[in-house]
């Protein structure tokens, strides 16, 4: 009888998983690693608007029809403005796009220059004033890909 309960205990700890005994220091099977997923792309595509400040500096030089350089007008003003633009992604990293720019130029930024013309026996006034800048731009580019 002790012998048929031997035989059995003996044949449940190694025919039955997990019934049998384990070894403290036997590896245990860590878990498989989760797959990979790529962080997310950035979009360029969008309107965007925004505001800008600074400076702007101007010279003039006043020639007359003989060549001859009579005089010169230099200032420096303010300017302030904003630009709004739309850009669009196509393919993974190409980008269209297209912004207009507008600043107003601030100050008492108007030079006076008055000359005398010896070819034409007379005094002449030159002046010079700007109110104000803007441009329309087309753009057309490449980003570099995300970095995993």
């Amino acid at each position: 009888m002790k012998r048929l309960l031997l035989v059995s205990a003996a044949t449940i700890a190694f025919v039955v998983p997990g019934a049998g005994l384990r070894a403290a220091d036997m590896a245990v099977k860590a878990p498989p690693a989760p797959a990979y997923v790529p962080p997310p792309s950035v979009n360029w595509t969008g309107f965007y608007i925004g505001g800008n400040i600074g400076g702007g500096a101007a010279t003039e030089t006043i020639t007359d029809v003989s060549g001859l350089t009579v005089g010169s007008l230099s200032e420096l003003s303010f300017i302030a403005g904003g630009q709004i633009g739309y850009n669009y992604q196509f393919t993974p990293n190409w980008i269209l796009g297209v912004e207009a720019f507008f600043d107003g130029i601030a100050g008492n930024n108007n030079s006076n220059l008055t000359f005398f013309v010896p070819a034409a026996g007379s005094f002449f006034q030159a002046s010079a004033k700007a109110d104000w800048v803007t441009t329309v731009a087309a753009r057309f580019g490449y980003t570099s890909p995300a970095v995993p």
